[in-house]
């Protein structure tokens, strides 16, 4: 009915409001240079999936 998981878990279903989060962070100043969402999690734990 919703289109899909309303909640999907794991780094590549969520790969892009990720992203979108980094790049608005960025924008806000909160971080002081985009990172990569790889980056931002544990290399062991990229592709974990629900």
């Amino acid at each position: 009915m919703m289109g899909g998981d309303p909640l999907p878990y794991g780094v590549e279903p969520n790969r892009k409001v990720l992203e979108t989060l980094i790049g608005h962070a960025t924008a806000q100043g909160i971080l002081t240079r985009p990172v990569s969402v790889d980056a931002v999690f544990a290399p062991d734990t990229l592709d974990l999936l629900g």
